[in-house]
């Protein structure tokens, strides 16, 4: 599903084109390094309007991956915008500066085991994210754990 089905992402995009949204944050993407798939999910995103910069799975996962999707006129009008991604694949940022101020935008998927989310948020990204930083992700902290992965999907 999500991104590596052609459907449900070029549905996707389009949704985001028709609500005239900038920028997105994408977690679980579950994107490897395979040239073809790769080739389709960025001509779909060009095609519709949007850049997509994203960090594949690491090594080793079967599960995750962060991603930004930036509308193309979006983009157009940020200087100097760099992207980097952590070496977990749990963050990717896009920083850049727009009307003279610098900022990033950045991509969150956090470990669901607690003591590994503890050492994501405070060794792993906490160099990366600053006040100039706009958080967006799934951070894995939910009230009621047992709610959380034990009900049936809401998406049936």
């Amino acid at each position: 599903g999500g991104v590596n089905s052609k459907s449900r992402w070029s549905s996707t995009l389009r949704e985001l084109s028709s609500q005239r949204i900038d920028l997105v944050a994408i977690q679980e993407h579950n994107i490897r390094e395979d040239a073809k798939a790769l080739n389709s999910i960025h001509f779909l995103a060009n095609s519709h309007g949007f850049i997509f910069l994203f960090s594949p799975l690491p090594n080793g996962k079967r599960v995750g991956g962060v991603g930004i999707l930036v509308k193309q006129e979006t983009y157009a009008t940020f200087e100097n915008p760099r992207f980097r991604s952590h070496r977990t694949g749990g963050i990717c940022l896009l920083c850049f500066q727009t009307h003279k101020t610098n900022m990033k935008f950045a991509s969150v998927h956090a470990p669901a085991d607690s003591k590994e989310r503890v050492a994501f948020f405070f060794k792993s990204i906490r160099s990366s994210v600053d006040e100039s930083t706009i958080l967006c992700g799934d951070f894995n902290c939910v009230d009621d754990p047992y709610l959380d992965t034990r009900r049936p999907s809401s998406l049936s």
